[in-house]
């Protein structure tokens, strides 16, 4: 596979394949994660309309937020398939979890320390196809566009004085930087 850097950290494996047979998008939908019973909150999961996001609380009962470390799996429903996600260092955050239209990608926020990273993985393989660093920033996904601030007055992208555009095509590649 080839590897290109784009700026702000954005690396994308190229030549990612997809095997959802609808249509490739790369616009982006909140999912939100959800106890799996709510008196043990042991797992938590994400559901689309074909995948499942499912991450384990390590301080069970208590309920979580965030999820440190241990594998994330990603469950195709329908064609009762799965595959998991590991080796990815740091917190998964559990507010933000999204599915592109197709289903065919997740992009996960994980921070640990300092360091903050949106990462695109492919739901059929787990492969991490896209890596955004946003260290230090904030950010904010609306459709096929990532938005990040720096230097902000506020909680918001909008308050932030150094923004940057990326927006992604309907394989989840960088197209275009602002």
């Amino acid at each position: 596979m080839k590897q290109e850097l784009l700026g702000a950290g954005l690396v994308l494996l190229m030549g990612c394949q997809f095997v959802n047979a609808d249509a490739p998008s790369c616009t982006f939908t909140r999912v939100p994660v959800i106890s799996t019973d709510a008196k043990q909150n042991e797992y938590y999961v994400a559901r689309g309309r074909a995948f499942a996001i499912q991450f384990q609380n390590e301080d069970a009962p208590n309920p979580a937020k965030v999820f440190p470390e241990p594998k994330v799996i990603i469950a195709n429903t329908g064609a009762h398939s799965r595959c998991e996600i590991t080796g990815e260092p740091g917190i998964w955050s559990g507010d933000d979890v999204y599915l592109n239209d197709a289903e065919s990608v997740v992009l996960l926020n994980e921070y640990g320390g300092s360091n903050a990273f949106l990462k695109l993985f492919d739901t059929a393989t787990c492969g991490r196809i896209a890596e955004l660093d946003v260290s230090g920033k904030l950010w904010k996904i609306s459709g096929s566009t990532l938005l990040t601030g720096a230097h902000c007055s506020g909680d918001t992208v909008e308050t932030c004085l150094d923004k940057s555009t990326i927006s992604l095509n309907a394989y989840c590649r960088a197209t275009k930087k602002k």
